[in-house]
């Protein structure tokens, strides 16, 4: 009985240290609450922007960034801030700097249906 006490007790302490590490990431916003100035980057991974989601102010510059030697594209999505871009080397950069206040989604077309779309939100701080 006084293993099972022990093993129980284990199993309980663990679940209580699991639960420590995995709860503070729950529910967490990542996204800015302030708009971002100067140069703001965003990585393109293997199906996904990093970060997705950005919040910038007028006259704030975007730079795309692909992390790897995969062709991607940074494609708007129903507006024509800017034109199509292809960017397929590792380290090869798009720029474009926004000057109007709106919401400009974009998407990545080989992976598009993988999920790979973004937005930025441009708003005056």
């Amino acid at each position: 009985m006084s293993r099972y006490r022990s093993f129980r007790t284990l199993t309980v302490l663990v679940v209580v240290l699991l639960g420590l590490l995995v709860l503070p990431g729950c529910g967490s916003d990542d996204s800015p609450t302030e708009p971002q100035t100067g140069t703001v980057e965003i990585q393109l991974q293997a199906e996904s922007f990093q970060p997705g989601d950005v919040l910038i102010a007028p006259g704030t510059t975007v730079r795309w960034v692909n992390a790897q030697a995969i062709q991607h594209t940074i494609t708007p999505d129903g507006h024509d801030e800017w034109n199509r871009a292809v960017v397929s080397e590792a380290g090869q950069v798009f720029e474009h700097t926004f000057h109007d206040e709106g919401t400009f989604p974009y998407f990545c077309e080989p992976h598009q249906a993988l999920g790979m779309a973004g937005q930025i939100r441009v708003e005056e701080p």
